[in-house]
């Protein structure tokens, strides 16, 4: 779910507010907008060096 669903569902409910806000409540919360799982980070291409 994004911020802007997140968003889109509390104004269904009554609520206006900012996807900023949402966004710094969840982080207060702990919770991240990570995509991937933890620990499930891309492949490196091959041939690549990191830094």
């Amino acid at each position: 779910m994004t911020l802007d669903e997140l968003c889109l569902e509390l104004a269904a409910r009554g609520i206006d507010v900012h996807r900023a806000t949402v966004g710094r409540f969840l982080y207060q919360l702990g919770l991240s907008n990570k995509k991937k799982p933890e620990g499930k980070r891309a492949a490196q291409t091959e041939g690549r060096q990191g830094a």
